[in-house]
């Protein structure tokens, strides 16, 4: 092999832009604790959700090396998106998960939160009250929800 030769442009341009995307992307989850989003506003997550889509549609499209797919999945918090299951938590998960995330945050979890972890958890706390409302929570729930430090059924 002669060093620096390439049989194309394209092959050194999609190898070095899929390297490039993949520091980009891992540094900004790495940051932001979430995918970014294609639909922001701002205009890096913006992009990088862009390069996140369309990484997930050669993926899906089987146009995406293995060796890029275990990459990309190796970045902590990385998901394929819809054709993926997401994780079913129990009560007693999600209640523990908030009261962690509670002491992390000194506040409690908003639903319309950017944050995807928030997101979900305020989504939760939302079904428990909503659940308490129309009898369908155990006293032993509505005990383990009030042990939440900041926890309140009128929100």
């Amino acid at each position: 092999m002669i060093k620096g030769w390439y049989w194309s442009k394209e092959e050194t341009i999609e190898k070095k832009s899929f390297d490039q995307s993949y520091i980009e992307i891992k540094e900004w989850i790495s940051s932001h604790n979430k995918i970014p989003s294609s639909a922001s506003f701002d205009k890096i997550e913006k992009k990088l959700g862009s390069q996140c889509s369309r990484l997930r549609e050669l993926k899906r499209t089987e146009q995406l090396s293995e060796d890029k797919i275990k990459k990309l999945e190796d970045i902590e918090g990385w998901i394929w998106g819809r054709d993926e299951k997401k994780t079913i938590r129990t009560f007693d998960e999600s209640c523990e998960e908030t009261k962690k995330w509670v002491i992390l945050n000194s506040k409690m979890p908003r639903k319309h939160s950017d944050n995807d972890q928030e997101k979900r958890l305020g989504q939760f706390c939302y079904r428990q009250r909503h659940k308490k409302d129309i009898g369908e929570l155990s006293n032993d729930e509505i005990n383990k929800l009030e042990l939440i430090d900041g926890w309140k059924w009128n929100n």
